[in-house]
């Protein structure tokens, strides 16, 4: 995730490349994804969520906090312990 001209480097190197929605536009041009939110205003949360729901693991980890066992299966846990590879 990157904003600004310096980050264009990364962006163009990076499998998966967003950006705030604030982001300079030559960012915004050049990323897979924009988000909706802006640097500091939930930009990375949103494409954390993104991400975790294209992987099938979004509803898991709301109910998980909503268990109150998140600490416990959530970050013990690596996706490819959980995925059986």
């Amino acid at each position: 995730m990157g904003d600004d001209l310096p980050d264009l480097p990364a962006i163009a190197d990076a499998a998966l490349s967003a950006c705030p929605g604030d982001a300079t536009g030559v960012v915004c041009e050049r990323c897979h994804h924009v988000c909706r939110a802006g640097g500091g205003h939930g930009a990375v949360r949103e494409l954390v969520e993104l991400i975790l729901t294209a992987r099938g693991r979004w509803d898991e980890i709301v109910e998980s906090w909503s268990a109150g066992t998140a600490a416990e299966g959530f970050f013990a846990r690596s996706d490819a312990a959980g995925r059986g590879d």
